[in-house]
């Protein structure tokens, strides 16, 4: 996997970003040139309100725009929120500067500039760790296609892990299988449809490797409990012959015929 072409800044991500940058820079002066004419007159004006507003627009259109870049490219092209924010914050407040030429501005980007520094530093760690699960539950399902076998299994335990995918959960599935004769247990986790959830006792078909069980995969062909028939009830001394002749008389009778009479003795008898 290549991570860093993914995560490279192409031209048309760096555009996007400018282009959130001047929207908040435009955001920021709009609303300080609101507040500032509100403040001076003593009230609210039209010219205020409408400036209030077109910066407040503004800067939800921008971030959501900043954020739709952050998060594009997986795990690999994702981008440190933290310092995306900081740049958008960070020419709002010179839109404000541009504004007023208030100092406190400058010093508040200044101020807050070891918070961006900070999130490149977290990105970073959790960018590494995360690439890394992610490679190896890529190797485990490559192992698993390649030289997993399938096996049949029950699930004996199904817990949430709180993930969420759309409206489907994540689930963890404890299944109980058995390789070479020897009854063993593990957990996989996947999402499911919120409609169409696994439950204790579903029987379902188990991949696993053959060096290592504990590595395994639930095959998606969940089929309910096996109920097993009904059992008949047992009859003993009279109570065998007591029913023997009830089914004798309703042969008698014309109630049963010869096939079916013969079948319920040899039931009774079996």
């Amino acid at each position: 996997m290549d991570t860093s072409a993914a995560r490279r800044l192409d031209p048309g991500r760096l555009a996007a970003l400018a282009c959130a940058a001047l929207l908040t820079l435009v955001a920021g002066r709009l609303l300080v040139d609101g507040i500032t004419l509100q403040n001076r007159a003593g009230e609210e004006s039209a010219a205020s309100a409408s400036r209030i507003f077109g910066g407040l627009l503004l800067a939800i259109i921008a971030l959501s725009w900043a954020g739709g870049v952050t998060y594009r490219g997986g795990t690999a092209g994702r981008l440190p929120f933290g310092l995306v924010m900081w740049v958008c914050g960070g020419f709002g407040l010179l839109g404000g500067y541009w504004a007023n030429r208030s100092e406190v501005l400058l010093s508040v980007i200044a101020a807050t500039f070891p918070v961006a520094v900070l999130s490149v530093v977290l990105h970073g760690r959790w960018r590494t760790r995360q690439l890394d699960l992610e490679r190896r539950a890529e190797e485990r399902a490559t192992a698993l296609a390649a030289r997993g076998r399938p096996t049949p299994g029950v699930i004996i335990g199904v817990e949430q892990t709180g993930r969420m995918f759309g409206d489907d959960p994540e689930l963890r599935l404890n299944v109980r299988f058995t390789v070479d004769s020897r009854e063993r247990s593990g957990t996989a986790s996947r999402f499911y449809p919120g409609h169409d959830l696994p439950r204790t006792g579903d029987q379902v078909t188990v991949r696993y490797l053959p060096e290592d069980p504990s590595i395994l995969d639930i095959q998606e062909d969940r089929r309910p409990p096996t109920l097993a028939p009904p059992a008949q009830p047992a009859y003993r001394g009279p109570e065998l012959a007591a029913e023997l002749e009830r089914l004798a008389r309703l042969h008698r009778d014309g109630a049963l015929t010869d096939a079916e009479f013969s079948a319920a003795k040899g039931r009774l008898l079996s």
